[in-house]
């Protein structure tokens, strides 16, 4: 079983899109690097592969990757990035569609925890569930505003976190609070921390301004809690070369940290990090391997396939900044994935 893994999670790292591709990946290997993988003699069929991943108990199997990737990936990063994501070639799947949420450090591409959740308010469940499991000691949890609840916030600042979260125009209250505060304190001439950068490249120039306030409220949009810190107001320019348009987007943040601990460049970096997950992780996934499109029929399969793709795409990262780049270079030189694979598992 061991060894199979080790040949999927190589696959993986050469680019591979399906299991048939590692099966034949595992046919081009000569006898030395099979036997460093673990392999005796031949490396196996492709429904042997398949029959192998099915056996494994996909929970028990996240919590082993998420084990190891505590170990290897250390403490060197401050960030943790919670989104989900649904494999949209299994929404015909009798037992519904598989949707998976993920715990991710953007400093070090590194998923640090996934689980199965049903779709939007399965998340948040999901998440609740995560915090006693993650060191959230000292972190700093970034999420979109689906994640917006009071218990969750309440949680991870328990826990001994932080978060920065987005708040959209469905959560009425807590924007209007913001608003005020921001209408008071220009009103009045209380302190509005700013910071803004400008951004060029692929055609595109971004301008990002945000505005920070301090918020001292017990009660805030509703809620009866004290864990809002500070409030943030992002303006977003941008002005597309080729065609001249220009669009500007305003969004809104609520977060957990305290002025002395986190500036406004600070929350407009977590903020702005935050998206890593969707262009490292999940566009990894769907553009390179394919995920959305694989015809791998179990659920359990898929997820677990998953969190292979989610190791390949760490390791690979120990490489190249780009994943295709580095990925160009394994498929070269093998030697130096199997290295990485057997040192880092």
């Amino acid at each position: 079983m061991q060894s199979i893994i080790y040949l999927v999670l190589l696959g993986y790292m050469t680019g591979c899109t399906s299991l048939v591709k590692v099966y034949k990946l595992g046919k081009s290997l000569n006898k030395k690097t099979r036997r460093r993988l673990g392999f005796k003699g031949s490396t196996p069929s492709h429904p042997t592969i398949t029959k192998v991943i099915k056996m494994i108990d996909s929970e028990e199997f996240e919590l082993v990757l998420a084990k190891l990737m505590k170990e290897i990936a250390g403490k060197n990063f401050k960030q943790i990035a919670i989104d989900g994501k649904s494999i949209r070639s299994t929404s015909s799947n009798p037992k519904g569609l598989l949707h998976l949420v993920s715990a991710f450090a953007p400093e070090v591409n590194a998923v640090l925890m996934q689980s199965k959740s049903k779709v939007a308010a399965g998340e948040i469940k999901s998440l609740e569930e995560m915090i006693p499991k993650l060191d959230l000691k000292g972190k700093v949890v970034t999420a979109d505003a689906l994640y917006v609840q009071e218990v969750l916030c309440n949680k991870i600042v328990q826990a001994g976190g932080d978060y920065v979260f987005k708040v959209k125009r469905n959560r009425k209250k807590i924007l209007g609070d913001i608003e005020e505060g921001f209408n008071l304190s220009y009103n009045r001439n209380l302190p509005v921390r700013t910071y803004e950068y400008t951004k060029k490249g692929h055609g595109r120039i971004d301008h990002r301004k945000i505005e920070v306030i301090s918020s001292n409220r017990k009660h805030f949009g509703g809620w009866g809690t004290d864990t809002i810190k500070q409030v943030g107001r992002i303006t977003k320019n941008s002005f597309t070369v080729k065609t001249g348009k220009e669009k500007e987007e305003v969004s809104y943040i609520i977060s957990s940290l305290l002025p002395k601990q986190s500036g406004a460049e600070d929350l407009l970096k977590y903020s702005v990090g935050h998206w890593s997950i969707e262009n490292i992780l999940h566009r990894t996934r769907d553009v390179i391997f394919k995920e959305d499109v694989s015809n791998i029929a179990c659920l359990k399969s898929q997820q677990i396939n998953a969190g292979l793709r989610n190791l390949a795409i760490f390791l690979l990262s120990k490489i190249e900044k780009s994943i295709t780049l580095a990925i160009d270079k394994i498929t070269a030189s093998l030697h130096i994935a199997i290295k990485l694979i057997l040192s880092r598992t």
